[in-house]
């Protein structure tokens, strides 16, 4: 990550990025949030370019909002 104001809101220079595998067994542990519209939206303005925002099916059938790398 070189982008000067991630890094300082942040307080760290190294940001991991998901990555389409194709692989069905890949899988990401985390935490879901509910976050309002306008959350939503201060989340799309905090990420940069190399950041997009995409829908991911969970183990549980739920869909959700992922952050993926913007080239995958």
């Amino acid at each position: 990550m070189t982008d000067a104001r991630v890094i300082r809101e942040s307080g760290k220079d190294v940001h991991l990025i998901l990555r389409y595998s194709g692989n069905i067994e890949d899988e990401v542990t985390g935490t879901v949030f509910e976050l309002s519209d306008k959350e939503l939206v201060l989340a799309d303005d905090y990420e940069v370019d190399d950041y997009k925002r995409v829908a991911a099916e969970l183990t549980s059938g739920r869909t959700c909002w992922i952050y993926a790398a913007e080239n995958t």
